[in-house]
């Protein structure tokens, strides 16, 4: 079985990964470098997923990584979460996405139309479903809690704070108010609801360094990246 291990050095989180005769994959572009007798592969094997993927901000060219030795993946001011899949599908938020074992199974999913449209993700909005069991590594803003929501009970976020959900959870975009001028009286105006059962990865809370990072005017955050 894979171990995921997150580690941090000199302000940075990165996720340490160590096979042993098996198979993993990461994200496009997530190696940081990798020591022992591991093989990279890279599949396409339809041609819409790679106009999907350009179409959309998420990836669906994840290479795998087969054999035996340790693989250390790029650092980040933002953090890693680990979890178990188990007998469940999740949906990951978009971007979300970083690694996971062998076994667990990796698919693509739209989200309605209307939906992506108001919650501010364009006409198209397509995220990372996966399906256990395995354990899968995302990428968040800060620490990560789960969340279960009972059937009926609903949870309200004014902005990308849920990182990954079960796939029995419903999302859509509601108003926090009965009417429309008390919504925007509030200053929330519509927000991201998720309707249970299920549970939830929730992230609502920055690392500091990484909130900094993200404030930065555009041109020193490219200064930071060429360093």
């Amino acid at each position: 079985m894979a171990q995921f291990e997150v580690l941090d050095q000199e302000g940075m989180n990165f996720v340490k990964i160590t096979i042993e005769n098996e198979m993993v994959r990461a994200e496009r572009g997530a190696l940081c470098w990798m020591t022992g007798d591991i093989a990279m592969e890279t599949r396409l094997r339809f041609v819409g997923r790679a106009i999907t993927s350009y179409l959309s901000e998420e990836s669906f060219i994840r290479p795998r990584y087969i054999g035996t030795g340790t693989i250390y993946l790029e650092s980040s001011f933002a953090g890693f979460h680990v979890f178990e899949v188990g007998s469940e599908s999740w949906i990951l938020q978009g971007g979300a996405y970083w690694a996971s074992e062998g076994s667990v199974d990796l698919s693509i999913r739209r989200e309605k139309m209307w939906a992506s449209i108001w919650a501010g993700e364009g006409f198209v909005d397509w995220q990372t479903q996966v399906t256990g069991p395995g354990k899968v590594v995302l990428v968040s803003q800060g620490p990560v809690e789960e969340i279960t929501l009972e059937p009926g009970r609903k949870l309200f976020a004014n902005g990308k704070y849920v990182v990954a959900r079960t796939a029995n959870v419903r999302f859509r975009i509601e108003r926090t108010t009965k009417w429309m001028v008390g919504a925007y009286l509030s200053g929330e105006g519509y927000c991201r609801s998720y309707e249970g059962p299920g549970r939830i990865l929730l992230s609502s809370t920055p690392y500091w360094r990484y909130r900094m990072f993200v404030q930065q005017p555009q041109p020193m955050q490219q200064a930071a990246a060429v360093e």
